[in-house]
């Protein structure tokens, strides 16, 4: 076994974790280890761990496991193995090279063999090395075990750790879902302790108990004496709506200090308005999203948050911090809704009227005035659906919105109080993670300032400007609020950039960044700095010993006197009188006169170049005798045009004549003058003349043409003969100027005309019938501009050879119009399929038919064909008929089977088909013969009474998949009844009240345990496992009605118990 011992691949060890498997899997009784009995674990270690072994060994030695550690290699760590072994068991301890040397440890040294096999020594050490005696008690530096010492020398461990996500979460009567709350020795769940204030006028107390306020007065909210606190709540007319009343402020008074809250959103403490954020000992007072004042306890872990814009608060109180006697409009935070009105003196009251008055407060100078419920006018109920909508869906598996929808629609009369409600539910969905982006512009809008942007679920914390310094105001859940841009903070009712908050103003309004420094105008002798908080630090600045100015030419030195001035200082100025000033010198081409020392008080002028004003020198425009030069200067090119003659020799076009020039130059220049002439087709005509030019007669005139500067020729064309007689067509060929007659029709010959008639014309393209011979047709033709007669054959188009009825057949012998005819004429007999029957003869023509042809003696001797045929009887339903060779009907055979069903309906089943009808099963077969076989099997079931079933509460279902009915009984599952409630402290309820209970039935058994050697029962009963709180108004003797609550199961389980009998 040593030797298949191989050294770990390198990674992470966690040693703590390894001996605490070992330990409760390997070693553990119900794993097979013995009870009372000592155990050996043996630990190769070879590196460190990278969890912590104390608890792990711990936990080993409180099992009676002993642990033997052995160090392998140079990378582990000496103490870890003293931790394992204990203070009190260093011995156990080896120490090897490699691994190698494990085999040689346990074949050639028994040193380690008796340390293991050697009984240990039996005591009881507690974790410090100190040994214990049997009685002994002792608690864990965790303070969540205890181990006991018994006799033998052996302990027990036991746990009081508590693991509350297992525990069922506790149903809370504010309808708020548990919270947990971490302890030493584990968790447990806890109703939250949270009393809401909304909708102008509702309070919800800590147990889920909600009234109204009728009164714009001041209230006690909630007291602790215990601790000094109390909150207390001022209401008065709101400004939009007179009618209602709406909150004040609210005032928070803890250990001698007084922090108000105003719906204005301005922050007194101890009646002096206070900048915000302001902390203290005793408080941190905060605004978020310019909208919610937000007061949190600093010792005590309490949070008030009061939202004027919404008319609501929530206070919550801190779980671990808060005394149960705390008293006032809150009501007392003990999951027990029946003492929450409790008065002044410790009573409880059932009427919440009398509650309200007696935590009502009387001011010096504030009347209160109690205002009774006016009949409602605008009916804002339904705005009330929008908690119960998909909208919400999210929020409702967190927290139900009962409480708030039935509050809201009992008491919203306006659309305000309805968003009010709305706001409030939603308020607490987001505290719990879930934000709803319910407002719309046109309904609940939240108008936010100019310079804020609404967010429905803003999670960043909130940064501000105050006291020259960047403070952030952060919340654990989202909010909603107006809010900033990301990357900007509220400065003074704006939003301005971070780095707004470290920079300083100056006197003239200037800002100046940290650590900037610069001197004032209107104080020169004073240089400041940009400190820490935005403080400005200025000082004077100190001044040298003024000294003369070293002054140049025409310059004398004079005392500086500016208003921004803060030290002497000379300056040198002109001197112009005494000065001898240099001539300005002449300059020519393009070059400007130009200051070499501007500034100074003695000139010295040049002439300089300006090249830019070179291009606004104009080149002048040249004849073509003359081109343009340039000449090059020290400024600017200077233009010039000179002669250039080119001597050239001009050959003039027709009817142009050539005239020599001498220009200024000496150049000679020759161009080319228009005559008095004609010109066309190359050939000159004087004026006057006459020609020909095709069908043309043309002749040159004495007007002259503008453009070429010659005379204009007048053209008009010949007069033709264009007469042609009867049969004849005028006609101009392509190229001639005057056209010729044509023949363009045919004569007809007559057997006989009259010398003074026309003949008859053709055109050409026409045909007629000759009159000699009615079967030859003559055409007028036109070939090679010849027109004449061509004669040829009539052409009998495809003969028309009719569809001849039956007994008739074709014959083709008649000519008609030089064409032959075809035409249907009677057969000698009867046709049948293709061939004739002779008269009187008889022809079988299947099995069941036979024909005969008669003649009728008639002139027109027509001819009759009679058929016979035998008629079979038809097949029974589901028969068909099956041929037999030489017989006419053949036989009926069954195409399936029949079968009579239990309620005497017949079915017939194909073959190879089934039919099941209640426990009895058929099926249709074919045998060998063809023959149809019907069987049928019928299934025993055992004896079943189905009323009896029925009234028993149970339902009919098959055995598996049987035909056979049995009994299901009735499973665990809720069961709607009604419940009539009784009298309570003097109220009734006035209608019976819906509810629901558990009933059905569970299983039980009874098993054989190894570990106790006895029969166990196991139980389990149909029990609630979640319950909702149902609302039951009681109708009170004085008239005024208060709510009652009880739990109503909304899902059932069957749960185990212990059997009793």
């Amino acid at each position: 076994m040593v030797h298949s011992i191989k050294q770990r691949e390198q990674g992470p060890t966690r040693l703590g974790k390894a001996i605490d498997f070992v330990v409760q899997n390997a070693m553990s009784e119900s794993h097979g280890g013995r009870p009372s009995a000592s155990k050996v674990a043996i630990v190769i270690v070879s590196g460190r761990s990278e969890d912590t072994v104390e608890a792990s060994a711990l936990s080993a030695r409180m099992n009676r496991v002993s642990l033997f550690p052995i160090g392998v290699g140079n990378e582990y760590d000496e103490d870890l193995l003293r931790t394992l072994t204990g203070s009190s068991a260093a011995d156990r301890i080896m120490k090897l090279q490699n691994f190698e040397d494990l085999s040689t440890m346990i074949t050639l040294n028994n040193e380690f063999i008796k340390k293991v096999c050697m009984d240990p020594v039996r005591e009881c050490i507690d974790e410090d090395g100190n040994k214990k005696k049997p009685g002994d008690k002792w608690t864990l530096p965790d303070q969540c075990h205890t181990v006991t010492c018994f006799p033998g020398d052996y302990t027990v461990l036991e746990s009081h750790q508590i693991n509350c996500d297992r525990m069922p979460k506790p149903v809370c009567h504010s309808n708020l879902p548990a919270v947990k709350i971490e302890e030493t020795c584990g968790c447990r769940w806890m109703c939250p302790c949270v009393c809401i204030g909304s909708s102008s006028r509702h309070i919800v107390t800590f147990d889920g108990l909600n009234f109204k306020l009728s009164g714009n007065c001041s209230y006690t909210l909630f007291q602790d004496r215990e601790h000094h606190i109390e909150v207390l709540l001022h209401e008065g007319p709101c400004r939009a709506t007179p009618k209602m009343n709406c909150m004040d402020s609210i005032e928070v008074k803890h250990r001698g200090v007084s922090v108000q809250l105003f719906s204005d959103m301005a922050v007194a403490v101890n009646g002096e308005r206070v900048h915000i954020p302001y902390s203290s000992s005793l408080f941190e007072v905060a605004i978020y999203g310019a909208i919610m004042h937000e007061i949190k306890f600093s010792q005590l872990g309490h949070n008030l948050t009061f939202t004027p814009r919404n008319n609501e608060f929530i206070l919550k109180l801190n779980s671990k911090s808060f005394s149960s006697g705390t008293q006032g409009l809150c009501g007392v935070c003990d999951q027990n809704h029946i003492n929450d009105f409790t008065l002044h003196d410790g009573s409880v009251t059932p009427d919440s009227s009398v509650f309200i008055r007696d935590w009502m407060l009387e001011e010096p100078g504030k009347i209160c005035e109690i205002r009774r419920e006016d009949r409602c006018s605008e009916h804002a109920t339904s705005h009330c659906h929008l908690l119960l909508s998909d909208r919400f869906a999210e929020c409702h598996r967190v927290i139900s919105p009962n409480m708030f929808y039935e509050a809201c629609t009992e008491e919203s009369c306006y659309e305000d109080e309805a968003c009010e409600m709305i706001t409030s539910y939603a308020h607490i969905c987001s505290e719990n993670g879930v934000c709803v982006d319910w407002r719309t512009p046109e309904f609940c809008p939240m108008k936010c300032p100019t310079y804020l942007t609404y967010d429905h679920c803003h999670k960043a914390c909130v940064k501000r400007c105050e006291n020259s310094t960047k403070l952030s105001v952060c919340k654990d859940y989202p909010t909603e609020g107006c809010f900033c841009p990301d990357g900007q903070v509220i400065f003074n009712d704006s939003c301005v950039n971070e780095e707004v908050c470290t920079r300083c103003v100056s006197e003239d309004g200037t800002y100046h960044q940290h650590m900037e420094t610069w001197i004032p105008t209107n104080e020169p002798c004073k240089i400041c700095t940009c400190l820490d908080n935005k403080k400005v630090n200025c000082t004077v600045r100190p001044c040298p010993t003024a000294k003369p100015a070293q002054c140049g030419p025409c310059e004398v030195p004079r005392l500086r006197r500016d208003p921004d001035q803060c030290c002497p200082e000379y300056e040198c100025v002109c001197d112009l009188v005494s000065c001898d000033l240099p001539p300005a010198p002449v300059c020519e081409f393009g070059l400007q006169l130009a200051l070499t020392n501007p500034g100074e008080c003695r000139p010295n002028y040049t002439c300089a170049c300006n090249r830019e004003a070179c291009s606004l020198v104009q080149r002048p425009s040249c004849p073509p005798h003359r081109e343009l030069t340039v000449k090059t200067t020290e400024c600017c090119d200077k233009y010039e045009c000179t002669c250039s003659c080119t001597n050239s020799t001009v050959t003039c076009p027709l009817g142009y004549l050539s005239r020599s020039l001498t220009n200024d130059c000496g150049c000679v220049s020759t161009t080319c003058v228009p005559g008095r002439v004609c010109v066309h087709k190359n050939i000159v005509y004087p004026v006057g003349t006459t020609w020909e030019d095709g069908c043309r007669e043309c002749s040159c005139t004495s007007m002259r043409d503008d453009v070429t500067g010659l005379q204009m020729m007048e053209c008009h064309d010949k007069e033709c003969n264009t007469f042609c007689s009867r049969g004849y067509k005028y006609i101009v060929q392509e190229g001639e100027c005057c056209g010729r007659c044509q023949k363009t029709a045919c004569e007809e010959q007559l057997f006989w005309s009259r010398g003074d008639a026309d003949p008859r014309l053709h055109e050409v393209g026409t045909e007629w019938r000759s009159p000699f011979n009615h079967c030859i047709i003559n055409e007028c033709v036109r070939v090679n501009n010849e027109v004449f007669v061509q004669q040829k054959n009539l052409s009998c188009s495809q003969m028309d050879v009719p569809d001849c009825p039956e007994g008739t057949e074709l014959r083709c012998d008649q000519i008609i119009d030089c064409c032959p005819s075809c035409r249907c004429v009677p057969l000698n007999g009867c046709p049948l399929n293709g061939t004739v029957i002779g008269p009187w003869r008889r022809l079988m023509v299947d099995q069941c038919t036979t024909c005969v042809c008669s003649l009728q003696l008639t002139p027109l001797r027509k001819y009759t064909l009679t058929c016979t045929k035998l008629t079979c009887e038809p097949c029974p339903i589901n028969y068909r008929r099956q041929e037999i060779s030489g017989s006419c009907c053949g036989r009926c055979v069954p195409t399936s089977c029949s079968v009579r069903l239990r309620d005497g309906r017949l079915k017939y089943l194909q073959p190879n088909e089934s039919l099941q009808d209640g426990c009895d099963s058929h099926s249709c077969k074919v045998n060998e013969k063809g023959e149809f076989i019907w069987e049928r099997r019928i299934t025993g079931c055992p004896p079943f009474d189905s009323r009896r079933c029925l009234a028993e509460g149970g339902r009919i279902a098959k055995i598996g998949n049987t035909c056979c009915d049995t009994c299901v009984e009735v499973e665990c599952r809720p069961v709607s009844t009604r419940l009539q409630y009784g009298n309570i402290n003097g109220c009734v309820a006035e209608k019976e009240v819906p509810i629901s209970h558990c009933e059905g039935k569970c299983r039980s058994n009874t098993r054989y345990s190894v570990q106790t050697g006895k029969w166990e029962d196991v139980c389990s009963c149909c029990t609630a496992t979640q319950t909702t709180i149902v609302t039951i108004p009681l109708q009170c003797a004085n008239g005024t009605v208060v709510q009652h609550y009880i739990p109503s199961a909304s899902q059932c389980e069957c749960y185990s118990r212990k059997c009793t009998v």
